[in-house]
C-alpha cells in the first residue's frame, strides 16, 4: 500500500495529524512534531510517540509521552496497535530512498547487522539498522519508522522461533538485497520437518524480495579479509558483510575493517583478579544456539592453561534435545576443554551429574582459568558474569 499526503518535507517528519492522516483515525489536537516511536516507556524521549501494543495499554495515562497511539485512552485511538505500526512503517517504507537489506538465519544475524551497519556508516551519511535484536513482529516494524525521506540503507535483522513468521516480514521490508547467513538446528522442536523446516523458513526471506533484488545464501563462496577478531567465527559473519558490500557496488578500499568491532555480550573478554585468582572470563552469555555453542567451545579451545565451560540447556529443540546436548558434550570432549560445568539439567544428564547451582560457580574456578559462560539471556548466566565482574 502506498500512501501520498500533500505538503510533503524533503525528509520525513512525523507530525500528530500526519500520523492521524495515515492511520484513518480523528485528531482534533495540536500538530506535534514526532522524532520516533517506542512501546517501552523507558526508552521514551522528549518527542516520541507511545504506541500501546498489548499490555502496553496500562501504561497510556502516565506514558509522559508527546503523543500516543492505542486502542483506547489514547490521543489516537485505532483498531488494533498492531496494525497500525506497521501502516506507518509501510508509509516510511514508501516515502524513503533507502536500498533495504534484510538479512536472517538460524545464528550470526545481529553480529552481521553489527558490522554492516560500522562499515556502510564509513560510505554513506544516514544508515539505520535495527537496533538490539528488534527482529520480529513488533522490532522490525519498529526499525522501518524510523527510516527518513533521505536514508540512504536500511539493515533489518529478521528472525524466526517458528515456522511463517519469515515471509510476512520480508515482504514488510520488500529488500533490495536478502541475505541468509547460516542454517542449524536453533528452534528445531518448533519444526515438525526439523532441519529441512528450518531451511525452507530462513529461505523463505526470499518472498519478499524486489524482483531485481539481490539474494546472498549461506553456500556463497567468501572473500577472506584479514582482521582480527578474538573469536574467528566472527569473521565468518565479516565475510558475508564483503559479499553484501559487493552487491550494492562498494570497493572493499572504502572500509577500514579495523574500525569493525564485536557487539557487546557477544563474546566479549575480560582478564582479572578474583580472590587471588588470575582469572580469563569470556562473556557468550547473550544466545545459545547449536551452531553459536560449537563455535564459542572451538574458541575456548585456542587459550592455554585450564579451560573451563560453563553451560547452560539449549532450549526449543523439542525430540532432538537429548541427542544435540548429548553432540555438544562429546564436540566439548573432543577439545580437550578441562571442564563442563552444566548449569542446566539437559547437560546435567548428559554428564550423569547434578545441575550446579549458578551461586556457587566461584568455587569451580582456579588460578589461571580461562573460563567461557555459555546460554541465553534467560539462563541468567549473564547476570552471574555481571556479579563476578562487580566482585573485582
Amino acid at each position: 500500500m502506498t500512501y501520498i499526503l500533500s505538503n510533503e518535507t524533503k525528509k520525513i517528519m512525523w507530525t500528530a495529524k500526519k500520523i492521524a492522516k495515515i492511520l484513518n483515525t480523528p485528531y482534533e489536537g495540536r500538530d506535534i512534531e514526532v522524532e520516533n516511536f517506542h512501546f517501552d516507556t523507558r526508552l521514551l524521549g522528549k518527542n516520541d510517540c507511545f504506541i500501546a501494543l498489548d499490555k502496553g495499554h496500562e501504561y497510556l495515562k502516565n506514558s509522559g509521552a508527546v503523543l500516543t497511539i492505542g486502542e483506547h485512552d489514547a490521543d489516537l485511538i485505532v483498531k488494533n496497535s498492531h496494525k497500525a505500526l506497521w501502516q506507518l512503517a509501510e508509509y516510511a517504507r514508501d516515502h524513503s530512498k533507502a536500498k533495504r537489506i534484510a538479512i536472517t538465519g538460524s545464528v550470526g544475524k545481529t553480529t552481521t547487522k553489527h558490522f554492516l551497519h560500522q562499515a556502510l556508516s564509513q560510505v554513506y551519511k544516514n544508515v539505520v539498522a535495527s537496533d538490539k535484536s528488534y527482529n520480529n513482529h513488533i522490532g522490525v516494524p519498529l526499525t522501518l519508522t524510523k527510516l527518513k525521506e533521505d536514508t540512504d540503507i536500511g539493515i533489518f535483522e529478521i528472525g524466526s522461533n517458528h515456522p511463517g513468521e519469515i515471509a510476512p516480514l520480508s515482504k514488510l521490508v520488500q529488500p533490495d538485497i536478502a541475505v541468509v547467513t547460516n542454517i542449524s538446528e536453533a528452534h528445531i522442536g518448533n519444526y515438525k520437518d526439523g532441519l529441512e523446516g528450518i531451511r525452507k523458513e530462513k529461505f523463505s526471506i526470499k518472498d519478499g524480495l524486489k524482483k531485481e533484488g539481490i539474494f546472498i545464501g549461506p553456500d556463497v563462496m567468501f572473500q577472506d579479509v584479514d582482521v582480527s577478531f578474538p573469536q574467528e567465527h566472527h569473521k565468518k559473519n565479516l565475510s558475508i558483510v564483503i559479499e553484501i558490500l559487493k552487491a550494492l557496488g562498494i570497493s572493499l578500499h572504502q572500509i577500514d575493517f579495523s574500525k569493525l568491532t564485536v557487539p557487546s555480550s557477544r563474546g566479549k573478554i575480560h582478564k582479572i583478579t578474583l580472590n587471588g585468582k588470575r582469572l580469563t572470563i569470556i562473556d557468550d552469555a547473550y544466545n545459545a544456539p547449536y551452531l553459536g555453542m560449537k563455535a564459542a567451545l572451538y574458541e575456548l579451545s585456542k587459550y592455554q592453561g585450564r579451560r573451563v565451560a560453563v553451560l547452560a540447556d539449549m532450549g526449543e529443540l523439542g525430540e532432538h534435545e537429548d541427542r544435540l546436548h548429548k553432540e555438544i558434550i562429546n564436540y566439548a570432549r573432543s577439545l580437550s576443554i578441562d571442564e563442563i560445568i552444566p548449569c542446566g539439567s539437559l547437560f546435567a544428564k548428559v554428564l550423569k551429574v547434578k545441575p550446579v547451582d549458578k551461586a556457587n560457580l566461584l568455587e569451580w574456578f582456579k588460578d589461571g582459568d580461562s573460563i567461557l559462560f555459555k546460554g541465553s539471556n534467560v539462563s541468567g548466566l549473564g547476570r552471574v558474569v555481571q556479579k563476578i565482574l562487580n566482585k573485582i
